[in-house]
Order: C-alpha cells, then structure tokens, then sequence
C-alpha cells in the first residue's frame, strides 16, 4: 500500500513522488478562458495547459487543453491580480468522457511546469515556478487518495493522527511527523500552515482533508511568494475537491 506514498520534505516543500520526476517544460497555449468569481468581482482568466506524466494507460493520450468550456471557478482575486494569474489546467485522464475533469491551480501568468505526474492510482503533483531556478518563487499542489492520503491526513491533521495511524496499519513511525511543521485550522477540514520559522517560514501553504466518501488529502505549498497564500486559501477552499473528483 505503501509503495507510492508521498511524503512532504521540509527542505523544499513539495510532494516528490518515488518513481522520478520531469524537467522543466513549457505549457501549451490555449484560446480557452474561464469565469473567476469572488467577492472583488468576477473575471475572465486565460487558461493554459499543463503537460502531465501519466502512469497509467488511459487508451489514447489525454488532451493537454480542456476540450470542452470550464466551469465558473471562485477565487477572491482583486481586479490588480486578475490581471497578473491564470488558470492552469492539468488533465487528470479520460477527458474524451469527462472533458472537464481536470485539475485548477491559479497562478502568475507565464509560470512554467517543474513537475506535473499522475500516479496509477490517481494521485498526483504539479509543480509551477517563475523561472527554471531552483531559488526562484514555486506553487506545489499535490493530491493523494486512499492509503496513501493517510500520511498527509496523519501530518497536517492532529485531531486525525490516531485514526490514520489505525486505518494506516498501526505503526506510528509510518506516519513521522514534519519538523517546523505549524498548523491552524480555517476550517472543518482546512488547514493553513508555514514550515520552518513561524515568523519567516522556508514555506507556507494550505492543506484539506476528506474522509467520506473516500480518503482524499491535498495541499497547496508556496514558496519564496507568500503574499499568494491568502489567495490559494480562497482558492482551494471553494475548487480543490471538486476539481480532483470531477
């Protein structure tokens, strides 16, 4: 059960899946865009495709670009930033019978793909970055199912570390908890957190959980562009789980 789980390293903050990762690649263009409504307004966002390593055969090659209109997302975005992010769309498989099941992320305009895998059991990472530059700002969502949502449920969740531990098997030193980790609940099954320092953290980020109808946890992690975390709370809150269970 173990043999894809993710785990969240400290030291540069993103999920790593164990099978390796891509290099960096461009996004392909797209003439679609998408409705983003929030308290500030609602406006009309260019979206990109993201091209994705696949794990399993989904009989032809899923589209990089959404081949049908996208649902109205919802992002408390102000009109200064709505000019500067964009959708980023990322085919999560079988896009010929579900064209919109795809994953959101909203991030700066021309950010490029460091890492985008969807595993064979439908999890999954992307990571976007400003530039090719190990240092330079970079967004990480990564999204894990089942079993293997356990060690981010058992991290991020305190409240739910006994009960993943169970349902995990119950060894305790499958689930070693995070150094720095610093966690503060925006919600039922939200979380906001920073690693490192409180005060200037190496990371900050958004982390969800779900335990019905399946396990499911995901987290957004931002690094050396933290103003955005606000923005990605807003975002994730309202789309993350929609968008992975299409």
């Amino acid at each position: 059960m173990w043999n894809y789980q993710y785990r969240l390293f400290a030291a540069t903050a993103s999920f790593t899946l164990i099978f390796g990762a891509l290099g960096p690649t461009a996004n392909a263009s797209s003439s679609a865009s998408v409705r983003v409504a929030g308290k500030y307004g609602v406006f009309e966002l260019p979206v990109v495709g993201v091209k994705a390593q696949y794990y399993v055969s989904y009989g032809q090659k899923p589209s990089i670009t959404p081949t049908a209109p996208l649902p109205t997302i919802h992002a408390n975005l102000t009109p200064a930033e709505a000019k500067h992010f964009e959708i980023y769309w990322m085919n999560l498989g079988g896009v010929e019978s579900h064209p919109q099941h795809g994953l959101y992320v909203l991030a700066p305009r021309n950010w490029i793909t460091v890492r985008a895998e969807v595993a064979t059991d439908g999890s999954g990472d992307v990571v976007l970055a400003a530039s090719k530059s190990a240092k330079s700002p970079r967004l990480t969502f990564g999204w894990a199912w089942n079993g293997i949502s356990l060690s981010g449920i058992a991290e991020y969740f305190p409240k739910l570390r006994s009960w993943a531990i169970k349902q995990g098997g119950g060894d305790p030193n499958l689930f070693p908890v995070i150094r720095g980790l610093h966690t503060t609940a925006i919600g039922d099954d939200a979380v906001r957190y920073t690693i490192g320092n409180a005060n200037h953290p190496s990371a900050s980020g958004v982390a969800m959980e779900s335990t019905s109808p399946q396990w499911l946890f995901a987290s957004g992690t931002v690094s050396g562009y933290e103003p955005y975390v606000n923005l990605m709370e807003s975002f994730m809150v309202h789309n993350s789980f929609e968008s992975l269970r299409g």
